[in-house]
């Protein structure tokens, strides 16, 4: 379930630092791109009960994560 909360919704949270405001249909390269920045999202854990996500799954992310994601695309 995604979401700062695991409730299935993203948006502002007062104890979210991470900022989780934008929701996201994930690709393969972005989830490399996690992975190569300490974010592996692919990889199940069970703590907090994650699954991993595969490309085309939604997922709420946090904006810091975006912003990079878009600098790497246009630094190419």
């Amino acid at each position: 379930m995604t979401g700062f909360e695991r409730d299935g919704r993203y948006g502002c949270h007062e104890r979210d630092p991470g900022r989780h405001e934008l929701c996201v249909v994930v690709t393969e390269v972005f989830l490399a791109f996690g992975t190569e920045r300490v974010n592996d999202l692919p990889t199940a854990r069970s703590e907090p009960n994650f699954p991993g996500l595969d490309s085309g799954d939604r997922w709420s992310l946090c904006v810091q994560r975006w912003v990079e994601a878009v600098e790497a695309v246009e630094n190419g």
